[in-house]
This record gives structure tokens, sequence and C-alpha cells, in this order.
């Protein structure tokens, strides 16, 4: 037997062929035991459930009463009840024509935040907020913590109006507007709780809907922000577990969750193998919620990986797979004799590097037999003789590290661990080990009397091969029903973090007491959640689609998997991995209703839920499911025909093709080959038929069908250096596009060659075609063309620039600045060419600015790409380039705000501008930071000495200091005050609450100060006639212009304001203009300033340096408005903006004084001596450090006069690119040239390139790491530099030689810096700075070492 497979990924079908054998399933039966009777959907018209069910029991129990047999009626969302029969009542209940099926109440089991971010569905997705918020995620399990900052509802409105539920929670249970609801099916009586006492029911809670919880970790280890996929759903409990979960609560859940109304029920429960659907109560369950329009998502189980084993079978619910992500949890044992063994475990203890005595088999036990001692069975370790030590447990996983725990033991080291792919929280200090490395421990133990080792707390490594399967998730091939592929799809379920109940172990030992909030837990237990809350994100945008339309859409948009790295391939990982923002706009899905669940049960000869008709055709195969499996007989010929039908919700007018792809196996037709439509939710069907000769026993073959609608990523092809000699770059281009585009010319594809400086093009490309052009030797590099954001001036002043030190007209007038950016608005007085004479010889530029567009001696160049004019219509690309290089323009200010000279780092200097629209504004988050090469200058943003504040006044005296850039004056005259959440009839609380568009009535806020929980609520006051708004802050340390009288407060002021709101009956305020203040703690980075670590090449620092991006006035077009309100219509030549956009040119006008000054110093020797001279920054409020601001603060003024310099030349970065990765041949091609290297160059680490900075990533135990650098004498020709060392750390550094001299002008001379150190804890940073010096020029270099797992890992070239 053999099975086909499918499914849709970017409107793709996968087929799967796989020989199976049949299971069959005993199951014993007790006396009088639990059983379920399952009577099918509730009559309509009058009928009582319980009076029914109670009559029917009194006819088949014997010598008791009905009442005392009867344990539930189901009488809610269908019909059914569980009751205590005998083996004779059952066989007599089981006749009655009433019932449909009966079946023992069997106990399933309970099967864990990086993962969203791993998904590629980060914190800013797009959203649609007011909907998410009535999305109710019903969640059966174990309870919930109801305490837990994950579920607080700070910000939520009352529950959505069609909740028909209640909060039924039990003893000491409140619920919330985030907990909406609570029920407790596991008991009854006063001691009934829905308080979650074992940490399951919280965690997946907390997966699928959680707030977002920033710092959330486990005893330091995973730290980040915890989240949900949609923080603003509310929740509803549904508590069928404690240890264990009985099947009749689990109906009984499902019963109450379908009639509360739920949108989404998320189930991490199952059993160890399958049951038929008659004898499966999640699936009779999940049935009757499909019929009201309610999606189940099921863990697939944790039984793998041994085939048959999925137990979540129904096509009706969701299956998950779990799979790990890029982020692994690992443990250390270092030997006595110094070996040291990579385990896995999440372990929170540290032993200090002691070595403690190792103890093994018989030594261990007083009453066991070696062999039990050798495995740690129960009460088999001897207390006196552990006590102290570290135990070894051949036990294959860690429930060794219980008996050692209860033992007393110190440590435990397990071997021969089935599971290498995930770590579980263990009680004490203990790692598992693979056989190989358990036999190196073996043989250890038995070289030496006294055998030691000690076990280090475990650390974050990265897992470059993530997405993988775990080895425990179960595998298909579906055992009940073989023609529906199970598990669906793969979801994040390894060490994952969530919500935790405080009173629960995280360890799962009742001994190990500590608590916590947040744990690692894995299983498909966790990724279930995570597909839960992938399809309620899917419903907030498609509220009215079926559950069936969600599961295709989810399904059919899934990445595709490396089936080299799973032997069981779809089996193990479904469609494949989960792709949430993709399954929005899946294009076409695949619908199934409820008579479609019913004729594929009837070709079963299943009646579960439905009487069948008498001649029935086909078979499970026909149902129109969005993945397509069979089995066939092993070595004869088949031909099997797969009859599909698909909705259209993409593009109204749309035509898709069908693409195969298949193995020499089969042959896999579609009829037709292409589906045309002309509106949305239009239906087409086809018909794939699949043939082959014949399958070995055993064996699966797999195949895959794309539906493409020709819609097209732009996709950028870099090619290298250009050729030199004859060489035509656009003809080439061409005919390499050619070469993969099929149904198009090749000029219809290609968008732009890019031939003056470099080789390459971009152009609209399938995913086939780009992995073609991908293998092409010419080609370096392909990736997709992607939206990059605009990072948005007494600043100049602030750094001690004044205009006598930026120089006189002339000094500057040979440097041309180059603005890639938005355009430029070339009217401005900051870029007026009075003075100037005509461009530098050297300039090569032409003017191609398009409509309306005038260039001049000052703006000499100007060109637009995709645009009619280089003319800037967003005010960035001229504000960034009047900070750069603009004329000194006197008295400017925003409505005198900020008031004083603007002007460039060099006046004279001239501008060309590229018009395409720094490292980036997504800080304070570490490893932010998106500029990474070294051979760009990477600029963070700091604060000056100038801050703008402004302050309201409310009517009981109190004045509270805010954040915004208000131009407008109230004159001291008091307004009346209202909130939001008062001030529509037309919102919810929630929405009016946060001041959504549309929500505010006019009537009631005209006049008004309106006051709203959301920043951008002012754009909605504005609309609606507010006189003024105040709203909560963004960031604390930067102001907005606001469109109308406002300002941002923190949220312990912005209380303050509702408490007075809540205690007056005519509260008022006045909002006073904006002011400047000093700001004496400046300069410091801004909150939004993106942070390092170098994501890419860990040993290279960024960002480089700081400078001014805060609260920065420079030009602006005056057409348009100040802010991004289309009703604001002010107008002005000069704003005041902020963001590392605005730091960025300031960085670049230091780089053309300093050029200005030394035209013929290289790139990298400009980039030195800015680093080099920068200030240093107070450390000491900051725990980025380094990652933060880098060298330091730019210094213009000292950086013409650095004394010594780090310079790297093109050879030096090839070194760099040998050692990571790349081929000589695409070194080649990016040089264009013959640079080549030696074989001891791919030992090359990052941190041996001539940079100015030092940085390394260590393990975090003992280290010793070296860096080599040169330096080039800039300054004085005799002269002798002594090295000085600035440390506040435990790094011992060493400086060799401590002296360089040198004797004459761009002599070069090498030293080595060697730093020692040991236990740095993971993501802890240890700095320094290491201080050339020669009396008059000081050299400084930042020295970081930081621990993050393992040392420096070549990333993937």
């Amino acid at each position: 037997m053999a099975g086909i497979f499918s499914s849709l990924s970017s409107y793709c079908i996968l087929l799967v062929f796989i020989i199976v054998a049949d299971l069959s399933l005993c199951t014993a039966q007790n006396d009088k035991q639990v059983y379920i009777v399952y009577m099918g959907s509730l009559p309509t018209g009058e009928y009582s459930p319980t009076s029914h069910h109670l009559s029917l029991l009194e006819e088949i129990v014997e010598g008791r009463s009905a009442d005392g047999a009867l344990v539930r009626s189901y009488n809610r969302s269908f019909n059914a009840f569980a009751a205590r029969l005998s083996h004779a009542e059952v066989e007599r209940i089981s006749g009655l024509k009433e019932v449909v099926s009966v079946f023992p109440s069997r106990r399933s089991q309970l099967l864990t935040t990086r993962s969203w971010d791993f998904m590629g569905f980060p914190e800013n997705v797009k959203r649609n907020p007011t909907v998410e918020s009535n999305i109710i995620i019903g969640v059966i399990d174990s309870g919930i913590w109801p305490e837990s900052e994950s579920f607080a509802d700070k910000g939520f409105g009352p529950p959505p109006a069609k909740w028909k539920g209640t909060c039924a929670g039990g003893k000491n249970f409140t619920c919330n507007n985030k907990i909406i609801g609570a029920r407790v099916e596991v008991t009854s009586g006063a001691e009934a709780t829905a308080r979650d006492t074992e940490g399951h029911g919280s965690h997946t809670a907390s997966t699928a809907a959680g707030n977002t919880v920033s710092g959330a970790n486990f005893y330091a280890l995973a730290q980040g922000n915890a989240r949900g996929a949609v923080p603003s759903a509310r929740i509803a409990v549904y508590m069928a577990c404690e240890e264990f979960c009985d099947d009749h609560k689990i109906l009984a859940a499902f019963d109450d969750a379908i009639a509360d109304g739920v949108d989404i029920i998320t189930i991490s429960i199952g059993k160890d193998v399958p049951f038929p659907y008659e004898n499966d109560p999640i699936a009779i369950g999940a049935f009757h919620a499909m019929e009201k329009g309610i999606l189940t998502v099921q863990a697939a189980g944790n039984s793998g990986p041994d085939p048959f084993t999925v137990s979540s079978h129904a096509p009706w619910i969701i299956s998950v797979a779990a799979s790990s992500t890029d982020r692994r949890i690992i443990d250390k044992t270092v030997l006595g004799n110094g070996q040291t063994f990579v385990g896995s475990s999440v372990n929170s203890f540290a032993l200090n590097g002691t070595k403690i005595p190792l103890i093994y088999g018989k030594a261990v036990t007083s009453n066991c037999t070696e062999d039990d001692a050798w495995s740690c069975w129960n009460n088999c370790m001897n207390s006196s003789l552990v006590k102290g030590k570290i135990v070894i447990c051949d036990m294959t996983d860690t429930s060794g590290t219980d008996e050692a725990f209860r033992a007393r033991a110190l440590g435990s080291i397990i071997l021969n661990d089935t599971f290498e792919d995930v770590s579980n929280v263990v009680p004490l200090p203990a790692s598992s080990l693979n056989p190989h490395d358990s036999d190196l421990v073996m043989s250890y133990l038995k070289s030496t009397k006294n055998p030691q080792a000690t076990i280090l707390k475990s650390e974050i490594t990265e897992h470059n091969t993530a997405p993988v399967v775990a080895s425990f998730s179960s595998r298909g091939p579906n055992n009940i029903a073989p023609e529906i592929l199970k598990p669906d799809i793969s979801a994040p379920g390894v060490e994952i973090l969530a919500a935790y109940s405080p009173v629960a172990s995280p360890s799962g030992n009742a001994d190990d007491k500590r608590s916590v909030k947040y744990n690692v837990v894995s299983g498909t237990s966790m990724s279930c959640p995570h597909v839960a809350g992938a399809a309620a994100y899917v419903k907030s945008f498609h509220p009215n689609w079926s559950p069936s339309a969600i599961t295709s859409a989810l399904m059919t948009t899934a990445l595709r998997m490396n089936t080299a790295k799973h032997a069981d391939a779809e089996f193990g990982y479904g469609a494949g991995h989960i792709n949430p923002i993709k399954a929005v706009d899946p294009g076409l899905v695949y619908e199934a209703t409820r008579d479609d669940y019913i004729r594929m049960l009837c070709s079963m000869n299943n009646t579960l839920f439905s009487k069948c008709p008498q001649h029935i055709e086909g078979s499970p195969k026909d149902l129109n499911y969005p993945s397509m499996a069979v089995r066939v007989e092993e070595n004869r010929a088949f031909t099997v025909k797969f009859p599909r039908t698909v909705r259209n919700v993409g593009l109204a007018k749309s035509s898709y093709k069908s693409n195969i792809t298949t193995g020499s196996q089969i042959n896999v037709m579609v009829e037709p080959s292409s589906l045309s439509f002309k509106s949305v939710d239009k239906r087409q069907s086809f018909v794939v038929t699949v043939a082959g000769k014949g399958l070995p026993a055993n064996s699966m073959v797999s195949s895959s069908l794309v539906w493409n609608d020709g819609t097209h990523s732009e996709d950028i092809v870099y090619m290298g250096s250009l050729p030199e000699g004859e060489y035509s770059p656009s003809s080439h281009h061409l005919s390499l596009l050619q070469e993969v585009v099929k149904d198009s010319s090749s000029e219809n594809v290609l968008v732009r060659s890019y031939k003056r400086s470099f080789n390459g093009f971009s152009a609209k490309l399938t995913s086939e075609e780009a992995q073609k052009l991908a293998s092409k030797k010419e080609v370096v590099s392909i990736f997709p063309s992607t939206t990059l954001q605009l990072q948005t001036t007494r600043s100049w002043d602030f750094m001690g620039f004044n205009v006598t030190a930026s120089g006189k007209r002339g000094t500057h007038s040979d440097i041309i600045v180059g603005v890639i950016d938005t355009g430029i608005w070339p009217e401005s007085e900051s870029f007026n060419d009075d003075g100037f004479g005509p461009p530098p010889t050297k300039w090569r530029g032409a003017c191609e600015g398009g409509e309306n567009f005038t260039c001049n001696n000052k703006i000499i160049g100007a060109r637009h790409y995709s645009f009619s004019s280089a003319r800037d219509d967003l005010g960035h690309g001229s504000h960034t380039a009047s900070t750069a290089a603009g004329n000194i323009v006197k008295k400017a200010s925003f409505y005198g705000l900020a008031q004083g000279t603007a002007r460039g780092g060099v006046p004279s200097a001239r501008i060309s501008a590229y018009k395409v629209c720094g490292p980036g504004n997504d800080g304070p988050v570490s490893g932010s930071v998106a500029s990474v090469a070294p051979w760009i200058f990477t600029v963070a943003a700091s604060s000056t000495d100038s801050r703008i504040i402004d302050k309201v006044v409310l009517g009981n005296g109190k004045t509270l200091v805010g954040n915004s850039v208000n131009s407008f004056s109230l004159k001291g005259k008091m307004f009346p005050l209202v909130y939001g959440k008062s001030a529509s009839r037309e919102c919810k609380h929630l929405e009016a609450s946060l001041c959504y568009s549309g929500c505010l009535d006019r009537a009631l806020v005209k006049g008004k100060i309106v006051v709203c929980d959301d920043v951008n609520g002012r754009t909605e006051a504005k609309r609606a006639g507010a006189l003024g708004a105040i709203l909560p802050i963004s960031f604390e340390d930067i102001s907005f212009i606001l469109p109308l009288p406002g300002l941002s407060l923190t949220e312990d002021k912005l209380n303050a304001v509702k408490s007075y709101l809540n205690s007056t009956k005519k509260p008022s305020a006045n909002i006073l203009k904006s002011e400047a203040i000093k700001d004496n703690a400046a300069p410091e980075v801004a909150s939004f300033s993106s942070r390092g670590p170098n994501p890419i090449i860990s040993d290279i620092l960024k960002p480089d340096a700081s400078a001014p991006g805060v609260d920065i006035l420079a030009a602006f077009p005056p057409v348009l408005s100040p802010t991004d309100d289309t009703a604001d219509k002010r107008h002005v030549k000069y704003s005041v903006m902020s963001g590392t956009s605005m730091a960025c040119p300031h960085a670049a006008g230091v780089a053309a004084h300093v050029k200005a000054a030394h035209p013929d110093w290289s790139a990298s020797a400009i980039k030195s001596a800015i680093m080099t001279t920068a200030w240093p920054m107070n450390v000491t409020e900051r725990s980025d450090g380094e990652f933060a601001f880098g060298s330091g603060h730019v210094n213009p003024v000292t950086a013409i006069h650095p004394g010594l310099v780090y310079e790297t030349q093109k050879s030096d970065y090839i070194q760099l690119f040998c050692g990571l990765g790349y081929t000589a041949e695409k070194i080649r091609q990016i040089s264009g040239d013959n640079s080549s290297y030696s074989k001891a160059a791919r030992n090359t680490l990052p941190r041996d390139l001539n940079y100015p900075s030092m940085p390394a990533k260590v393990a975090v135990e003992s280290f010793t790491i070296k860096f080599h650098r040169t330096d080039t004498n800039v300054g004085n020709a005799n002269s002798t530099y002594k090295a000085k060392i600035f440390s506040r750390s435990s790094l011992k550094i060493k400086v060799v030689p401590e002296a360089l001299s040198f004797k004459s002008l761009k002599e070069k001379k090498s030293f080595a810096v060697t730093i020692v150190g040991r236990d740095l804890t993971y993501n802890s940073i240890l700095s320094a700075s290491l201080v050339w010096s020669d009396g008059s020029h000081s050299v400084r270099s930042p020295i970081v070492v930081y621990g993050g797992g393992d040392e420096f890992t070549t990333p993937s070239a």
C-alpha cells in the first residue's frame, strides 16, 4: 500500500506516496467504568436531553438508580451523556436505535518567544485590532493562571457582544476583560477551580493569545518578549485536565465551548494511539464545532518518531506537528581531563566550575541490582552514597534526574539520550548526552581512580538548520483514514518560553520548589497554540471564512521544509511550516462543508453523524482537502484521480496556471491546466491524475502542483563587479532571464539593470525562476527586494563644531555628498547656490531630476528611480541632505521652536540626490541593528543638550510635563476635558478609549481636549474637531510633531489625568505651547536606535558610532504637512524630526569634513579617524553599552587629527569573505579580478580584520582571545605611542608591543591584544578601551567581549 499527499504552498499542491501497513487496536474495558454514549446532534423542537438520557438509563441499569449512574449530560451543543456502566449494560444500550456509538472514557495526556519572530511574524505585523479584539479563543486544557501578566486586561474593553459564556471558574478565580470566561469540567463542589496548578494550560493559552510581556525569561535563559499571535484576542478557559484528561470531561468542554460562542478551539491533548472517529471525543466535539463555524486545532501527539502514531486524524481538525526554531538551549559537561561535551537540558543551576566526584552503578545503591542502579530506578539510590556527587544514569531520558534529585545528588549526567533535539527543565544540575559522547564519558570513568566533572549552566545557541520536525512529534500515515494526510502542518514546539503557573514545578518534579512565571516546555502541545493563534490572526482579516477555508489558507501557504532532513517527509510535517503572514492572502482556498465530511464518512461505511444513502461512490481521497493522499498496492501499476475545487479569494480577475514538480516514478496530470476567475468567491474545479508502474513495499513518492496567478515578487540578482573589457550588462541580464522565464519575454520581467558601478539586475520572478537563476555560475546571490523604512540645529554646536570650525566656503567645495533618500526640495534656502562656482571637474554625473526639477551649483546632480521627479514629496530627503551639507541659514525655526542657525556639517560641499523611496529604528531590542557590513559606517542616534517638551495644566492646578513638538497656543485658557471612551456613540469602549478612526463623535469632542489610550488617536481627535489631545507616550526620550495642541505622557502621568477626570464633574485642562529645555545628561543613545550585537558577523562591532538624532531641525519641503495627518494644512520650510536617519547625515557631514582635510585618505582611514576620536559615552546606566553607541559619540573637531588610523584594503575584505566561507569563484565575481587566498585563509576570523574596534563573542566559560591590528601613522613623523588599558571589568588584557615608534608618516606598525577571562554569563557584556597616546593624540579603540554560547561560527555564505 502507498499514499499520495498534496498541499498548496504559495498556491501549490504537494502529492505524496507511501506504502503503509494496517494496525488493529484493542481496548480493555473495566466493569462499571465511565462510558460515553453519543447520540448525534440535538433534535430540533421541544426536547429535554437530560430527561431522555435518564429514561434510557432507567431501561438498562440494574440494581441502582439512573441518577446514580449518570455522570454528565451533554445538552448544549450536541446530544450525548456519560455514565458508569457495566459491560452487560454497555451491550444493551448499544443496541438502542437512538444511540450512535458507545465507548469508554479513556485518559488522554497533556501533550512552549522567539518562535513568532522565527516564523517572520514580528510584533509590529499588520493587524486588524478591532476585529482581533472580538475573537475568542477557547482553550481546553489544565486551566489558567489569571494573575499572569500575559492575561492582564489593561486596555481591554468589555467582552464581545456575541459572547454567551460565563465566568464559572470556581474557588479563588476571577475573570477579566482578557480571560472573559472559565468553566471547570474536571470536578464540582466548593473546591472546584479553573486555576492552573499544572502550568500546561497557562503555557498554551499565552502562546496563542497572550499579551506582549517584555523581559520574560527562565532564570535569564531565553530572555525576550513573550507574546501570543493575537494579543488583543480574548480567552475562554475550559479546565478538562488535572494530571490526566478524561474523555467525558473533554467532551463536556466541547459542549460548553461551542454553546458559549468561541471562534477557535485549541486543544493540546491526545492519546498515544489513534481511535476511530466514533470512539474519539475530540473528533466528535470538533465536528459539532465545525458545524457552528468554529475551527478546532489539535496537537498531533508526542509518540514519534515511529510511523502511524499521529492521534489527531479527523479532516475537520487541524493536526499540528512540532518543529524547532533557530534557537536551541544546550548544556555542557566538563570532565576532569578537560573534555567538554555538549548535551541537552534546561539547567538553571551553576556549579561555578567546581569539579565534583563522579559516581555510577553499584556504587550508588545498597538495595538494588547493578542494572537497576545503572538506570537510576526509583528509590535505588542511597543518599549517603550520592550526596555531593554527580551521578551517571544510563536512562535514555531525563527521568533519572528525579531519582538523583530525591537522593540529594549534586548533579546528574544522563547517558544515551533518545531525544537529542530537545532540552527539558531539570530539577538539579544535569545534562543528557548522545550515545557517542556517553561512551567517551564511560571510557574516562574507567580510566581514572578519582573521576570528576562539572556541569555548566545552560546557554542559548543558534540552530541554523531549523525548522526541523522534533523526534518526539507523532508521524503519519493516518491509521484511521489513510487517504487524509496527517499531520496537516508543522509549527514551533521545541523549547518554547511562555506563561506558567507559579505553583507548578517547572521540571515536573513535585519536590522541585522553584516558582516561575515563565517556563520552557516542548511538545506538540506547544506547536498547537501557535497554529491556533495563526488561525485567529487569519480570521481577524476574514471574519466570515469557514473553518475549512482558514485551514486551507494555513496549509497552502506553509513554507516548504527540507526533505533531506526528514526521512518521513510529509508524514512528519504535513504541508510544511506555518507562515502566518502569507496565510492572510492565500489566493485560492479548498473548502469542505458538513455534507462533504458526511460523504467522506459514508465512503468509509461510517454513519457516525448521519445516515448514508444506499449507493455511495468515491473514497476519502475525494474530499476537497488541501492535501491529497492515497494508499496503493505494492508493486502494482496504479492510476488515481483527485477531484478538487478551489474558491478565488485573491484578485477578482485572475488566471492561475498549474506547474508540476515530480519524481521519475510517477506521472502527474492536471485537467484543466489553467483556471480563470472573473470575480472573487467564484469556484473552479479540476482533476489531478497520478499514475505509476508500481511502488515497492514501504516506499514513498512525493510531488507538488503549483497554481500560480502570475503574481511575481521583485528580486535583486547580484553578480559582483563589472567584468573588464567589452561587456554589455543589459544584454547579459536579458539572456540570463530568457533562459529561466517561460511564458514571458525577458524585457517584460526585467525591472532594472545595474551597470555603472557593479553588475546586477532586478526582475519580477517566481520562486522557481529565482531558484534557477541562483544556480547560475555568474550569480553571486539573489534576494527579494524589500521595502526599507526611512529612519527618521543645535546638533553641530553641541558637538563643538561651530560655524568657524566647519570651515569657510570653498574649503569643502570639491566634496560631493551623495544622498540616497526621498529626493530633495531644490528651492530650499539650504540648497541655493549663491557664491558657488561650477561643479568639480571630477563630477561625472548628470541632472536627471525629471519633471519640474532643476539642479544648480549646490545640487549638482539628481536621478530618480520609478518616480516622475527627484523632487522630495515626503520631506525626509531634504531633512537629511541639509543636515549633512546644507547651507548656513539663520533664524530657522519650527513656529519659533528650536530657533537658530540651520546648517550642515560641510556647508560648501555639493549634493547629488538619488530618489529611491541609517542602521534602523528598531531599538532598544538587542541584535536589531540592520547595517552590519564592516565597509559601511553604521550610525546610532543620540540626544543633544536641547530637548523639546510640553506641559498640560489640569483644572486642579497640577502641571504635568510630557513630550511633543506643539506649535499651538491655547493662551492659558482652560477647556473641557473628555475621555475618548465617553465620547463615542458608534464604537465599543475599547475602540473609543483608543480613539480609533471614526469612533469619536464630533458633537461630544468639539471644543474639548480629548484623552486617548493610543498615540495614534491624535489623527482621530483632529478629524472629530477636538481642540487638543492627551496621549500615551511611545518613547520617553523623543518628541513628535502633533497636528493639534497635544502631548504624550508616561503611564503614571496619563493615569493621573484619568484619575482627575473621574474625580470631578467638570474636568478641564490647558495645553501649553512646547518649549526647549537643556538636557544635561546628553548625549544619550535614543531608545528607538537599533542595537548590536551584529546579528550577521558577531565579531564586528555595530553600530560604529553615535551622532545627534533626536529633535533635529533641518530643511523641509514647504508643500508638505509637518505631520503625517493629511488634515494638517500647515506648511514649513524647516521641521523637527528624530531617528537614526537624522544621525546618519551628521556622520556623513563629519566624514566629508575629514575628507576635505585629507583628500587622499581611504574610506577606512576616514572611518577610523571618526571612530578612534569619538567621545567615550557613559556606560554606568547602560546594559547594552557599546552595542548602543559603538566607539562613542562623533567628534568632528578632533577627527581630522587622529594621529593613527586602522586601514583596511580590498584584500583584507577578500580574506574576510574567505573566512566566512565564500568560494573562490564567488569572491572573484564580487571583486571583479583574480583575487585569491591561501588555504590558511579559511581559518581567518572576522576579529582579525584590521578594524578600529575589537569585539568578540565567546563561550561563557574560560576564554583566551587575540586581536591582530596594524596602525598607520598620520600624525607627527617622529612619534612614539604608548598603550594604555582602561577597564572596569575582570578582563586581563595584554598589548604586545606596549609601544609603537614611528620615524615617518604613513609608516605602519603591528601589535596584538590578548584577552583572558572566565565565567562570563550568557548575554553579558564586558568592555574596556585601548588607547594609544603620544602626548598629543589619543587613539581609542573599544574592546567588547560578550557571552553568546559558542565562539564565532561561520554564517551561511
